[in-house]
């Protein structure tokens, strides 16, 4: 595995380093691979991948890796956009499965409470030039993959054939799939709204219509999209994106839609951008997208956390609690996790399932049930009171 955007590990505190999740992993599996990569670090995303492939072949090896670990603890289990269940918090965000392809895999693998596959356009397309992963120490990592994808009808495809019949339910009974929504690098700003919404109707004709959906308007290696973040144009692009979700069944709640933000908003545009989630009635947001890092990609690691848990704590000081934040960025630790899941109602992990290894969710999932029991708190939703705006 290697990096990408969201969550990154390293590091248990803003100065200083943690103990690894996996040392095997960390400190002898990933040197080689790191020497091995050095040239182009996407290579090892896509030995990564190869491999899951590989497990999801077999559903005897699925299923024995799925019976190894027990449930979570019921402490950590929420309901959440208009009766979606999330049996833990910790979730695979989007950018490790891009194109759908080893969703039941990671299930068994990392024993995620979600997981959120994409970045889909509409029409498939490579990216930026490789290489676009770069490791600018063994804690932090630049991207600028530019949603590279089979897209919108390929990838839909893929996840038809993984989905269940407990996913067509609504709510699903198996863990929440989420598919993050981005526009064609050739796209016009005008025509973005009604691509997003051609994205859902897509899924929708295929079949695999997703628990949820999320809307990327803040990557820094697509140009133009982070002005999608201006008041006027997202909720135009809300509005479409709801209106797809809604038009027909498989009907999906407006409350049922995300938006990824950047780490970088002033105060002012987080406001702004808050009233119009709140104005569109949409389900939430997901803080934050990867650093802008010029002269091109975004970072990714220990030096987002303070980025991520900034904008994660104002924006709960303006969103009710019925509307969901999702936490990425930095999350390693579960110090870290325990004082973001007390303004969070979810954390979305990337990064640091590289640099720590596919433990990391169970470990942060169990070290943060251990925390709420010691405490004596009795849900994440306790936890987070007197943090959230009254509903």
């Amino acid at each position: 595995m290697t990096g990408g955007a969201g969550s990154a590990g390293g590091a248990g505190s803003a100065g200083g380093r943690q103990r690894a999740v996996n040392p095997v992993y960390r400190h002898v599996l990933l040197p080689p691979v790191r020497l091995l990569t050095r040239g182009d670090a996407e290579v090892a995303m896509d030995w990564h991948l190869r491999s899951m492939k590989l497990l999801q072949r077999s559903p005897t090896a699925l299923r024995l890796l799925a019976r190894g670990e027990g449930p979570p603890d019921p402490v950590l289990g929420q309901d959440l956009m208009d009766g979606l269940h999330f049996p833990h918090p910790f979730g695979i965000a989007a950018g490790l499965d891009k194109n759908a392809t080893v969703v039941r895999a990671f299930e068994a693998h990392h024993s995620p409470g979600f997981v959120e596959v994409g970045t889909v356009t509409l029409r498939a397309q490579p990216g930026n030039p490789r290489p676009r992963i770069v490791r600018r120490d063994r804690d932090h990592l630049i991207n600028s993959m530019g949603f590279p994808n089979a897209g919108a009808d390929a990838v839909a495809a893929n996840l038809a054939t993984q989905l269940g019949p407990q996913e067509a339910l609504d709510p699903p009974t198996g863990v929440p799939i989420g598919v993050n929504l981005g526009r064609n690098k050739a796209t016009a700003p005008e025509d973005a709204a009604a691509e997003y919404a051609q994205i859902v109707r897509t899924f929708r004709a295929r079949g695999a219509m997703p628990a949820y959906v999320a809307v990327n308007v803040s990557s820094p290696n697509t140009p133009g999209l982070r002005a999608m973040q201006d008041g006027a144009l997202l909720g135009d692009l809300l509005a479409a994106v709801v209106e797809a979700m809604e038009a027909e069944p498989p009907v999906r709640s407006r409350h049922r839609l995300l938006v990824k933000f950047a780490p970088d908003l002033s105060p002012a545009q987080v406001e702004s951008l808050v009233a119009c989630v709140l104005e569109q009635d949409v389900g939430g947001v997901i803080l934050t997208n990867t650093l802008p890092t010029p002269p091109a990609g975004g970072l990714s690691g220990p030096d987002l956390y303070r980025h991520s848990s900034a904008l994660v704590r104002r924006a709960a000081a303006l969103l009710p609690a019925g509307k969901v934040i999702v936490a990425t960025g930095g999350m390693d630790t579960v110090e870290k996790a325990y004082e973001m899941l007390h303004h969070a109602d979810l954390v979305g992990v990337y990064t640091g399932l590289v640099l720590q290894g596919p433990g990391l969710l169970r470990h942060l999932r169990d070290g943060v049930a251990a925390r709420l029991r010691a405490d004596g708190v009795t849900s994440l939703a306790q936890l987070r009171t007197g943090t959230r705006v009254a509903p």
